[in-house]
């Protein structure tokens, strides 16, 4: 049995069988659903490979970036990641390529 959460408040003991179980479904979970980030970048060129570094890869199927027309490095950094990149050819703005996403 181990306790889990802050000492601070009521303590939720759970025994090694209910942590594993819960593991268990939640690989299982993993393996039968498609997990998808999609991200929204404008001039994110400084910002993006550390952002993709710290997206859980093995829980994510597929990323998908979809660059607004960028005037910095952007699309190049992300070419050297592995994802798949969308462009807009002109800018459309924020709301605009959150509806592309």
């Amino acid at each position: 049995m181990r306790a889990v959460g802050p000492p601070s408040i009521v303590e939720k003991v759970v025994s090694e069988q209910d942590q594993a179980r819960d593991e268990r479904d939640r690989d299982q979970y993993l393996v039968l659903k498609r997990i998808v980030v999609v991200m929204p970048a404008y001039n994110a060129a400084r910002t993006l490979e550390l952002t993709y570094q710290n997206i859980p890869v093995e829980w994510v199927t597929k990323i998908i970036l979809v660059d607004d027309a960028s005037h910095d490095e952007t699309l190049e950094v992300a070419r050297r990641l592995p994802l798949e990149v969308i462009r807009h050819h002109r800018n459309v703005g924020y709301g605009g390529n959150q509806k592309t996403c």
